[in-house]
């Protein structure tokens, strides 16, 4: 896929975050760490092709240090141009709403809503 300024360089890419199913077993009952685990086992990665999602643990031990270790990732996030993140528990299994996930945007705002 080409937009004609590149000499048709461009092509889409994979990006694989998380896996569900595996070998027609459902992975939704186990922790979000195993999965994740399975994922890098079975995805075989091409740079620019088929990559892995980065994953950053942040530790939530200590409150000060885990708001500054999610405020340098999302910094990181926003400099690479990258649309934001989810936070995940590792031992959160997919749709377990004890554990929620929270996917953290950067807002974008218009000419006309700055003004």
């Amino acid at each position: 896929m080409s937009n004609g300024d590149d000499h048709g360089t461009r092509h889409l890419a994979l990006v694989f975050f998380d896996i569900l199913v595996l070998d027609s077993e459902s992975l939704l009952w186990i922790p979000y760490s195993t999965r994740r685990a399975l994922l890098e086992s079975v995805v075989q990665q091409r740079p620019g092709y088929a990559m892995l999602a980065d994953r950053v643990p942040i530790s939530m031990t200590c409150n000060d240090q885990a708001e500054d270790d999610l405020i340098h990732v999302f910094a990181k996030l926003q400099a690479d141009h990258e649309e934001g993140a989810v936070l995940k528990a590792d031992e959160s299994r997919y749709n377990d709403y004890s554990l929620r996930w929270v996917k953290v945007k950067r807002v974008l705002l218009s000419s006309t809503m700055r003004g």
